[in-house]
């Protein structure tokens, strides 16, 4: 005849790694999705500002509206100029785990040069 003795134990022990491994996945799921927003972000508002006739401003609006797509995100978008015609996009977001609150913060550096219309007497 077998005991029933030790399985409530057991069964604590399994029950709470499972809810534990769950947490973790979900956290991990929550940054690895909200890393590439942001560097989504980022990549399009370096697009935006490389464009000619386009401002830093509408840029940043526009990868500020990338942020917000995905609801757990907070954070903002900074284009500089930087020497030699070349453009930096900084993204940075926190984003909102359910759970636990380790790892939150993300930022993203993308650069690129600006585009530039070269008249024909420029070219040559």
């Amino acid at each position: 005849m077998s005991d029933d003795r030790g399985e409530i134990a057991s069964t604590l022990i399994i029950f709470t790694l499972v809810i534990t491994m769950f947490f973790a996945s979900v956290h991990a799921l929550y940054i690895f999705h909200g890393s590439h927003v942001v560097s989504a972000a980022a990549q399009d508002a370096l697009a935006r500002a490389q464009l000619e006739g386009s401002t830093f401003a509408e840029a940043e609006q526009l990868g500020e509206s990338r942020l917000g797509l995905f609801s757990a995100l907070e954070g903002d978008v900074v284009v500089n100029p930087l020497p030699n015609d070349q453009i930096e996009v900084i993204a940075t977001a926190r984003v909102d785990t359910p759970f636990l609150n380790l790892g939150r913060n993300l930022t993203t550096r993308v650069q690129g040069p600006a585009e530039r219309f070269y008249e024909q007497r420029e070219r040559e």
